[in-house]
């Protein structure tokens, strides 16, 4: 199974931020030409890949995802219509949602800092938790791929597109390169390109 996985175009008012699962909007300055940008680098990617199509469309449901996976689909119908999946979203930061960094007390985010794979915000949730969440979602998609082929063995391996966060596509490498949770941030995430993982 190939995952072919996508960030979302920058939000708006996002520097400085904490804002995890806050539904912010993007900024739509930029949406219209960082989405254009992403659209050809996907359609490339289809061109050379003509044998293996999309099987699967999943998006998060928060609108910044949401926004940039109803452009793909009417851009390209043949994806198909993207399934809104919750565990998509971003780490959820609790009661850091939305604040800026600087009004975040200063021993709480120290704390969380050189713990956060562990540790996780006010009302929110570690790296761990996050990875894990990522972890059973891809367990479970693998299952119903599995079931929907027989006995599967199906001859095409199957592609998934996904539009997601920066935090869910450093999960989805760790887990499918099989790396060290240490790792999680020895990745950069920009939105114009392609994250292509194989699982």
């Amino acid at each position: 199974m190939e995952l072919v996985v996508i960030r979302h175009t920058p939000v708006l008012g996002a520097k400085g931020l904490c804002y995890g699962q806050a539904d912010l909007s993007v900024d739509e300055s930029l949406f219209e030409t960082q989405s254009r940008q992403i659209l050809e680098l996907l359609k490339d990617d289809l061109n050379r890949k003509k044998s293996s199509r999309i099987t699967a469309f999943y998006s998060s449901p928060l609108m910044r995802c949401s926004k940039l996976a109803e452009f793909i689909q009417n851009e390209l119908p043949h994806v198909g219509k993207p399934i809104i999946e919750p565990a998509l979203m971003e780490i959820k930061f609790g009661e850091w949602e939305a604040k800026s960094w600087d009004d975040i007390p200063e021993k709480e985010l120290s704390h969380w800092m050189k713990n956060y794979l562990t540790e996780s915000p006010p009302g929110g949730e570690s790296m761990d938790e996050l990875i894990e969440r990522v972890r059973k979602w891809l367990n479970g998609l693998k299952l119903e791929i599995v079931s929907k082929s027989g006995d599967g063995r199906d001859s095409d391996n199957p592609r998934i597109l996904i539009i997601t966060h920066a935090g869910v596509i450093r999960s989805l490498r760790l887990i499918c390169e099989n790396l060290p949770k240490t790792q999680f941030f020895d990745y950069a995430v920009n939105e114009t390109m392609l994250h292509l993982f194989d699982n």
